[in-house]
This record gives C-alpha cells, structure tokens and sequence, in this order.
C-alpha cells in the first residue's frame, strides 16, 4: 500500500511541476517575453515584413532557433517594448526591430531597441 500511495504523490508532484516553465530573464532578472516571426504566406522574409511587429506573435516556446542569421525567428525582450504583458502580449513599435538581407534576399534581425537587455535568434 505504501510503495503505490509513495507512486501517486510522486506522479501528482511531477505534473503539477511540470506545468511551470522557466522563465527566460535577461542579465538585470528582468522577464523576457519571447516572439516569433510570423511570415506572411509562409514565405515573406522582406526586410518590410520583418520590421512589422503585427507579424510576430507572443510564444511560451523558449527556445532557441539555430543562430546561422539567415531568417528571422525569435527576439526576447523585457517588458517596456510589450503591450498587454498580463493578457495577450504583443510588440510595441518601439522596438524597432532592424532588419538586414542577406545575399539570398531574405532578411534576419539585426538590431533591437532592446539592445543587450534582449536577445534575438534567427535560423536557417
């Protein structure tokens, strides 16, 4: 009896962990909220669309993206650029999300308002 009932509270403290994530924080402990590209059709990397923060949206997937500056991907960044941080968060303008094309026309970010207070994350 006492091995499964041991079995049971280790299961239910296992879940109930499970669901908080870490959050990511820059180097002042400040949360960062993590943003990801959305391109139009699936396919517009222009340096245009890239700037546009109506195309990122807030995502609890922290991860990183593979770092090769070839595409945008993911920016982190601290509360001041997010609107609705407790609702639904999404960028502010200023941000000023900097994008650079590559020799292949697509664009990655380059340069954040958010500086070294943030991060950014591009991929292949």
């Amino acid at each position: 009896m006492i091995p499964a009932f041991a079995i049971a509270i280790g299961l239910a403290l296992a879940m109930a962990t499970s669901a908080f994530k870490e959050v990511p924080k820059n180097q002042n402990g400040d949360q960062l909220f993590t943003f990801q590209y959305n391109p139009p059709g699936g396919t517009d990397y222009s340096t245009t669309s890239v700037q546009d923060v109506n195309k990122w949206s807030h995502t609890s997937d922290n991860s990183d993206c593979s770092n090769n500056d070839i595409r945008a991907c993911k920016v982190r960044v601290p509360v001041t650029y997010v609107n609705n941080p407790t609702g639904t968060p999404s960028l502010k303008p200023s941000i000023n999300l900097v994008a650079t094309e590559s020799s292949s026309g697509i664009s990655y970010v380059s340069s954040t308002a958010a500086g070294m207070s943030g991060s950014i994350s591009n991929k292949n």
